[in-house]
């Protein structure tokens, strides 16, 4: 399959819309994996923060300053307090599933939470538990925000207290980060149409300034080839590539034309040489005639007077 030069222009535009469009990719992509990467560093923070401050508690009833229960208390307090985010809170489970500590819904502590699901199924009570048995863990669920009934993508995080034994943890909201995806995919889209359309305008443009002298350049030597000497020669003049081709064509057609002269004045030549040759024939021919006549009528006279000599 041969490649005009348009199809091989367009073949670049093609590879460089498709480069664009895979670096494009590959930043959304780091885009959304950095968005959550930070999203996942914050929720942390505010654990092991909230995991500090419970252990200073601990610390304080082990030094005898306070009793365990009141450490317990104060530490309570001092979680279901927290507030960071978009009104976002810290809770505390037992073992067991029991909650302690649930800072927009006191009246659900001191009960069982553990057979809580979200719309997918996933328990994600129990997933929290189960995350500390793990060294501390994320754990992802559906859980609608406050004041709303519509579930909403959740990321949580849960890590172990000693020497109580609390599950401490928080969740925050991550469907915000789809919104700055798509804002930034959006965004990113506009720059590759708009890059898009500017390289099909610059390869039109080359492929116009390209394509249509060369056509031209061609059908002009196919004349000369034809032997029609008197074919103009596109684009001489011209200080590119093109030019130096029409250039170089027009040296072909003066060599082409002197060639001609050459040969027309050969063909002259020869043409005179054989009329010269045939008039030389001819006036032979004619003096021979000539000569042979005066023979013949020497000998017709001779004969004549020989007949009359005779008569006599």
């Amino acid at each position: 399959m041969s490649f005009t030069i348009t199809r091989r222009l367009g073949l670049l535009v093609v590879l460089a819309v498709v480069a664009c469009l895979a670096v494009i990719a590959v930043q959304l992509v780091a885009l959304r994996a950095a968005l959550e990467q930070e999203r996942m560093a914050s929720v942390k923070s505010q654990v092991q923060s909230a995991i500090s401050m419970a252990r200073g508690f601990a610390a304080a009833a082990a030094n005898g300053q306070i009793s365990d229960a009141e450490a317990q208390e104060r530490a309570k307090a001092a979680m279901r307090a927290i507030r960071f985010g978009q009104n976002d809170y810290i809770f505390v489970y037992r073992p067991d599933g029991v909650n302690l500590v649930l800072g927009p819904r006191p009246e659900l502590e001191g009960k069982n939470l553990s057979e809580l699901k979200d719309p997918n199924g996933v328990f994600y009570v129990r997933e929290l538990l189960g995350a500390v048995k793990r060294g501390g863990d994320f754990v992802r669920y559906m859980f609608p925000r406050p004041g709303k009934t519509e579930p909403a993508a959740k990321l949580a995080y849960a890590a172990g207290v000693e020497p109580w034994g609390w599950i401490v943890g928080t969740g925050v909201y991550v469907d915000d980060l789809d919104q700055v995806f798509y804002a930034a995919a959006a965004t990113a889209l506009m720059w590759a149409a708009g890059l898009l359309a500017l390289l099909v305008a610059s390869a039109w443009y080359l492929a116009r300034g390209l394509v249509r002298p060369v056509k031209a350049m061609t059908a002009a030597m196919g004349d000369l080839a034809a032997g029609k000497l008197d074919a103009e020669i596109p684009g001489v003049g011209r200080k590119d590539e093109v030019g130096a081709m029409a250039d170089a064509v027009a040296v072909f057609k003066s060599n082409a034309i002197e060639r001609r002269r050459l040969e027309d004045e050969q063909h002259a030549a020869e043409a005179r040489a054989t009329a010269a040759r045939k008039a030389d024939m001819v006036r032979l021919a004619d003096q021979f005639e000539q000569a042979v006549g005066g023979i013949i009528a020497m000998v017709s006279s001779a004969a004549t007077e020989l007949e009359a000599t005779a008569t006599t």
